[in-house]
Parts: structure tokens; sequence; C-alpha cells
């Protein structure tokens, strides 16, 4: 898979995910905390082990302040280039539905862990 088919599908499932955040998400008048690392990290993973939509529109019911820091991460993903070596060939047609998406920013912030540890915090 090329370079620029990596990057759209990246932005595809990216603009799908926020799309679905928006449905999902529940307006209220509560002040909404900062985001944090360790909670879009856990979102990730357990974004890789849902099978379908509804399984992803679930969790992210469950866990919205988990699926918003995850977005906002997945949002400042400028490039995909260090990514490319690592990824299956046939990557359209793997599951679970943002595969890219999810591994992409795990692995962002897996990298965080050690060059920006302020981001994770003293409890994170």
């Amino acid at each position: 898979m090329l370079s620029e088919d990596l990057t759209r599908l990246f932005q595809n499932q990216r603009k799908e995910f926020a799309q679905l955040h928006l449905q999902n998400v529940i307006h209220d008048s509560r002040a909404v905390p900062p985001p944090s690392a360790k909670k879009a990290y856990d979102f990730g993973g357990a974004l890789l082990r849902c099978p379908s939509l509804e399984a992803i529109q679930d969790h992210m019911r469950q866990h919205m302040e988990d699926a918003r820091s995850f977005l906002i991460v997945a949002n400042k993903v400028t490039s995909l280039t260090d990514k490319n070596s690592q990824l299956p060939a046939d990557l359209a047609k793997i599951n679970p539905p943002f595969f890219l998406l999810g591994s992409v920013v795990l692995d962002i912030l897996e990298e965080s862990k050690t060059t920006q540890p302020n981001l994770w915090g003293p409890d994170e």
C-alpha cells in the first residue's frame, strides 16, 4: 500500500471516528477535564479489540473522556511515514474498523512515554 493510500485511509478513519464521537457525545454543562494520555492510550487499546462499529459506540458511550482524549491525539497526527514499514500490505481488509487509526495513535502515545513524560502525569 502506497504512503498516499495509507494517509488517505488514516484520514478517512479519523474523520469517521470524529463523526462517531460527535454522534455519541453526551452534552452537559460540567467543565470538560483536560485530555489524558493514559485515557487516550487505554481507549486506543480497547478500540483495537472492538470488532464492530456498534461495539465501538458502546465503548465510547461508557468512556467519553477517554474517547475525546484519543481523538485529540489522532487530530495531531501529521505524518504516517514512520509507520509504513510496520503496516500489513492489505490494510484495508483488516478488522477492527479503526485498525490504522488505533495503531498509529497507540504508537505515538507509547513513544510519548519517553519523549514527553510530562503528558502522562504522576498517576498515569
